[in-house]
This record gives structure tokens, C-alpha cells and sequence, in this order.
């Protein structure tokens, strides 16, 4: 299972058609609760489960004003990323 954690798209299932606009090209990444449940069927032990997160503050190791300028989307978790987290948790 792969995918990108956002909340609103979480409680639907994979909508997404080809050919795909832009608004889905960047969704269909996004992680589904019906993934989540097809993962939680596997009745047998795993030998390997492996995640991938960016790490908190990463954005400063880097050229901040050039990510923003060229990825305008990603402002919001920059300026705010606990805010974001807290909010989709609680």
C-alpha cells in the first residue's frame, strides 16, 4: 500500500478516471480507507511492511522560496505543519 495521507479524500473510494485532469493526477495518489481495508484482510503474518514519510521540517534543508514558488500547494504544511497534523488526528 502506497500513498498520500489527506483527509478529505480518505472516506472515498477511487473515483478517479483516464483520462485524468489535474485535480486527479494529484488525488489518485492520495490513500483510501478502502486500501486500508484490503490491506487489513491479510490474514497471514508479514515479512515486511515498510513506510515512507517526509520528515518534519525537511523543507529547510533545501531551498525553501523555490519549493513554494515552484509547489505553491505545499505552503499551508510548511508555515503550519503541526496545526495540520493535530487537525487530522483530533
Amino acid at each position: 500500500m502506497s500513498g498520500i495521507w489527506k483527509p478529505y479524500d480518505y472516506e472515498k473510494g477511487h473515483y478517479e478516471m483516464v483520462p485524468l485532469d489535474e485535480k486527479d493526477k494529484k488525488s489518485i495518489y492520495h490513500i483510501r480507507k478502502y486500501d486500508v481495508y484490503k490491506m487489513l484482510q491479510i490474514k497471514d503474518p508479514m515479512d515486511i511492511f515498510l513506510s515512507h514519510d517526509w520528515p518534519l521540517g525537511i523543507e529547510r534543508y533545501g531551498d525553501t522560496a523555490k519549493l513554494l514558488r515552484q509547489k505553491s500547494f505545499f505552503r499551508r504544511e510548511v508555515m503550519y505543519p503541526l496545526q495540520l497534523f493535530a487537525a487530522d488526528f483530533f
